[in-house]
């Protein structure tokens, strides 16, 4: 006679164990699978698994993965072996179902030994909607960071405290300086705004962060090679669904172009001014007098003609006498020239 009591406890825990892990296998809301590593065989499925590929549990014993995954044998086989190797436990797949409906799935395995036999032990999320709504998001993110960074303008995000959140590439046009430099500095805006606008840009700071409304001001900067920059700055508070502030949005466009073409205006504005200031024109009514011909000025005197004219435009004079006044005046001569 054998004392078998030990054996005996042991056996009656493990089938407690068996039991228990049966039941949680076969009833819980999670999809479950056991795999054969070496064939890929579903060797059992629970209850929710036979309702969301919409095979009979038995069906399902007679099949293998790749009867529900939609990539190749050997894609399947390598991902068992990276399973049991505990290399990888997290995969996402597309699983056919027994509709021919197609769905994202995240499988978690792990190696299991039941029966003397190490199997892989999967668990099945249904990840269809997840993912829809996160590439959604992804796609909504992309659309908006190709906005934001192949935008022409240089555009920032700094939060409530002025610090650098979000610099655009284009930084590198307008500054010369990379957005690397920037988000390793994040003052480096304020550093290099001309020294003579600098008190003007850090007035504007500390009143736009509680301005609801967009402001602009216009200021200088240096550029990283040397050269001063004009800058036309925008900022508008940022707020969240909830009202809540979360810095301020900032755009910076490069007008250094249209502030020469202005200066180059000006200058041209004053060349020209000063050009009609320096030319004179006679125009009215000018009283001159019909027998001597001399002309009143404003003041009321008489002068002779060519001192007026001479005043009053560019004109000058060079005096030579008339055939009519050289008979009147001097007949000799006249009669000499025109036998002549």
């Amino acid at each position: 006679m054998t004392d078998i009591t030990a054996k005996k406890t042991v056996e009656d825990s493990l089938r407690s164990s068996e039991e228990q892990f049966r039941n949680m296998f076969e009833h819980h809301d999670a999809i479950m699978a056991l795999i054969d590593p070496e064939s890929g065989r579903i060797l059992d499925a629970n209850n929710a698994a036979e309702k969301f590929y919409g095979f009979v549990r038995e069906q399902l014993k007679t099949m293998t993965t790749q009867d529900v995954n939609t990539f190749s044998r050997e894609e399947a086989k390598a991902v068992r072996i990276q399973a049991m190797r505990k290399e990888k436990n997290r995969f996402i797949f597309n699983h056919r179902l027994a509709n021919g409906e197609s769905r994202i799935v995240e499988v978690h395995f792990s190696p299991l030994v039941t029966g003397g036999k190490t199997v892989l032990f999967a668990i099945i999320h249904d990840v269809t909607d997840r993912e829809s709504m996160e590439q959604a998001l992804r796609d909504k993110e992309e659309k908006f960071r190709t906005i934001a960074d192949f935008t022409f303008d240089w555009e920032l995000w700094v939060d409530n405290d002025g610090n650098l959140l979000y610099t655009s590439p284009s930084c590198e046009a307008v500054t010369g300086y990379s957005r690397e430099e920037f988000l390793a500095q994040p003052t480096l805006l304020a550093q290099i705004v001309w020294s003579e606008d600098r008190k003007l840009f850090e007035e504007h700071n500390c009143t736009a962060r509680e301005d609801e409304n967009a402001r602009h001001i216009i200021y200088r900067i240096v550029h990283k090679s040397g050269d001063l920059v004009w800058i036309h700055h925008s900022c508008v508070r940022v707020v969240d669904s909830e009202g809540n502030t979360n810095g301020r949005r900032i755009s910076c466009r490069n007008i250094t172009w249209q502030k020469n073409v202005e200066a180059e205006r000006e200058k041209l504005i004053q060349e020209l001014q000063v050009a009609l200031s320096e030319v004179r024109k006679l125009s009215g009514l000018l009283p001159i007098c019909s027998n001597c011909k001399k002309i009143r000025d404003d003041r009321g005197y008489w002068g002779q003609i060519e001192q007026y004219i001479t005043e009053h435009s560019t004109a000058q004079f060079t005096h030579s006498i008339c055939p009519d006044c050289l008979k009147k005046l001097y007949p000799e001569t006249y009669f000499e020239n025109s036998t002549n």
